[in-house]
């Protein structure tokens, strides 16, 4: 069985996030403010600039396929 890998992806390394933590706490209990919608809350760090399966690839959609060939292939020498 291949092995799968893991669900939520952080777009921002926890290790940056956590300079934003009051108490100076490791990564792992660092808690942060953010704005949700329109109110100030703390949040865990494993939950903040996350995303579950941000580097999972998808399949191109025909608009996709489209907007390649006309912005990169378009000016491409060849």
């Amino acid at each position: 069985m291949p092995a799968i890998g893991k669900k939520l992806h952080h777009k921002v390394a926890r290790f940056y996030l956590k300079a934003w933590d009051k108490e100076g706490r490791d990564a792992e209990h660092a808690q942060v403010f953010c704005l949700q919608e329109g109110e100030i809350r703390t949040s865990n760090l494993k939950n903040v600039a996350a995303e579950n399966h941000f580097y999972r690839l998808r399949e191109l959609s025909e608009s996709d396929v489209k907007f390649i060939r006309e912005v990169a292939m378009a000016d491409s020498p060849e």
